[in-house]
This record gives C-alpha cells, structure tokens and sequence, in this order.
C-alpha cells in the first residue's frame, strides 16, 4: 500500500494521497488553497503547517526549510508543505495555519442620528416640528410650480412644431414631390358665347309732326 490517510484538523477533511506527493500538491488535491504561491530564491514561504501527527512519515528537513527556519523560528512539527514529502504510508494529521480575519471597517453611524438622539425631548419635538414645516412648505410649493411648467413645456412643444411647418414651407416641395399641374379645362367651357345683339327699335313718328306728302 503506497498510499498515506491525511487528516486535516482545521478544515475537518479526510482523504488519500500517494505516496512521493509533496503536502502542498496533497492540499490542492483537497480543495485547501494556500495564501500565495511561494519563492524559494526569495525565502517567501506562504505554506506553514504543523504536522502533529504522522511526522516521521514524511521526508528529512530539506535545505529550504533549514534556511527558512534559521531566519523563522520554528515551531513544534512546524513544517514547508512545498519541501515536505511523504516517505512513506501510514496515518498523518496535520493543522493548517489559522488565515488571517478581515478587519472590518468599523460602521460610521449618522452624525445627525447621533446629535438627534442626544437631545431633550422638548428639543427633539420642535426640531421635528420644523422639519415637518419645512418639508410642507417644499411640498406646497412644488405642488404650485407643476401647471406652470407643464404649460411651460406644452408652449414649447407647439412653438417646436410651428417651427418645423414654417421651415418646411419655405424650403419648398421635397425632392421626388411631383408638381401639381393644373386640369385642362373642359372643351365646352373653351366655346365663349356669343352675345345676343340687341334688336333695333324703329323709330316711331313724332306727335303732331305728319308725314311728308309725294
């Protein structure tokens, strides 16, 4: 059996691993995330756990941790899960590093609550007595400017389309209108009528005047 039971006390998982994995690829196997990655050039190692059982299963002190460890001091079975391997099968508990908890920013309450609630009771009635007036002198307000800028914008919508008309007046028929031709008159109306002439009048024969005589 080539295999090594791990339990992991923080986190509360179980589970296998072969044996040769290092305990950094066991606890990605695991679904347990590391601060960072680490550089062993640099010395910056984010992957300190404590093997509190099991220990002797796992591979010697590697040179990175000795270093590591000379400049950290080191805690009880305190190992580099990226340097230690497992050796060899059997049963090893081990206990994560506790993460670091986000300091909440503290809450930044109301200023003006805060006055508010210190106050008397006769202080807190009148300044809402106040308030009270000076939001319905607002609402008043507000109520008698809204015809007017109604019929403001109303005026404004019919001077925009009285605009629009004058322009397109004069710019005349658009481009593709046909112009209107005028109808040809009836063949009729094109005959004018002659006027009646008047019928002469003989002249009658003045009173007492008698005619001529051969």
């Amino acid at each position: 059996m080539n295999e090594a039971e791990f339990k992991f006390s923080r986190e509360g998982i179980e589970g296998i691993a072969p044996v040769g994995a290092s305990l950094a690829s066991v606890m990605r196997r695991f679904g347990i995330r590391l601060p960072s990655d680490c550089d062993v050039d640099l010395d910056e190692h984010y992957c300190s756990v404590t093997v509190s059982d099991g220990g002797s299963l796992l591979s010697p002190i590697s040179t990175a941790e000795k270093e590591h460890f000379n400049r950290h001091k080191r805690r009880a079975g305190e190992r580099l899960a990226c340097q230690a391997i497992v050796a060899k099968p059997g049963g090893i508990t081990i206990m994560t590093a506790e993460k670091e908890k986000k300091v909440k920013e503290p809450v930044v309450e109301d200023k003006i609550f805060n006055e508010f609630a210190e106050l008397p009771l006769e202080e807190k009635i009148a300044k809402l007595a106040k308030m009270e007036a000076v939001a319905l002198s607002e609402t008043i307000s507000f109520v008698l400017d809204s015809p007017f800028k109604v019929f403001e914008k109303f005026g404004d919508m019919l001077a925009d389309i009285g605009m629009k008309k004058d322009t397109a007046q004069k710019a005349g028929p658009s481009v593709g209108d046909k112009p209107v031709e005028p109808s040809e008159p009836d063949k009729d109306q094109t005959k004018a009528k002659k006027p009646r002439r008047a019928a002469r009048r003989t002249a009658s024969p003045r009173a007492g005047k008698k005619p001529d005589t051969p």
